[in-house]
């Protein structure tokens, strides 16, 4: 389909209900609420599971930039990765000029669950160093407190 609309409403095609495109579909300008990829577990298959350690840790090596497209004026800015960048690290999606959200935001998760992990790690860790050293404190404690009575005892 392809129109042009001189309407005040600007519309050179309407469509109510669902729309199905196979292949390519080019939007050049505004595309309001159109990112929606769909994330059924029944239309997906070939499960595994991933390492999230070495996401983060290849997710932090690629640069993140601000920029804007050439067909934009430079005033509109935009921030992320580039397509090329994603793919050398991850080898995720259909090519190396673009970045699907689905991967992108999936990266995005499996590297904040990390964090928390790495996080939840530290905490006990450092909850432990911390009971040690309070052990340790208390333990010097009696210890010069009682030295500190000796000797006030045999001054007298």
């Amino acid at each position: 389909m392809f129109g042009t609309s001189n309407t005040p409403a600007g519309f050179a095609g309407y469509f109510q209900g669902q729309v199905k495109v196979i292949g390519a579909l080019t939007v050049t300008g505004g595309c309001t609420g159109c990112n929606n990829p769909i994330s059924d577990r029944n239309l997906k298959a070939n499960f595994s599971t991933i390492n999230s350690r070495s996401i983060l840790t290849r997710l932090a090596s690629i640069p993140i930039q601000s920029w804007n497209y050439k067909s934009e004026p430079e005033t509109v800015r935009h921030i992320g990765p580039m397509a090329q960048d994603f793919r050398a690290a991850f080898g995720l999606g259909a090519d190396d000029k673009t970045l699907n959200t689905v991967d992108a935001s999936g990266v995005t998760m499996a590297a904040v669950q990390e964090l928390y992990q790495m996080r939840v790690e530290q905490n006990k860790e450092l909850t432990l160093k911390l009971e040690q050293l309070q052990t340790r404190l208390t333990q010097l404690e009696r210890r010069v407190g009682g030295r500190a009575r000796g000797r006030v005892h045999r001054s007298r």
